[in-house]
């Protein structure tokens, strides 16, 4: 998947998620390997990220290529060192 399809679908999700729409994604860890599993990381950290801090954090940290996410990698930068900052690390 090209890096501006993910960055379309990345924008989709940060919209709905600015206007509080619930909605529960797939557990990454039932989705195979590559592109998507990151992309499905991000989305599933960012939508728990309020449940478990240190889960959201090794979630992330799991995620391989952060460059697939385009302009997006600076939500993921934010995310991950807004969770560490909550937990002291």
């Amino acid at each position: 998947m090209e890096t501006s399809v993910i960055e379309r679908l990345l924008d989709v999700f940060f919209t709905l998620s600015s206007w509080k729409i619930h909605f529960d994604p797939k557990n990454p860890n039932e989705v195979k390997p590559g592109k998507m599993k990151n992309v499905c990381q991000l989305v599933y950290a960012k939508v728990h990220e309020k449940r478990n801090t240190l889960e959201t954090i090794r979630m992330l940290e799991e995620i391989s290529n952060t460059e697939q996410f385009g302009k997006h990698k600076l939500s993921f930068e934010s995310i991950l060192y807004y969770a560490k900052s909550l937990s002291g690390k």
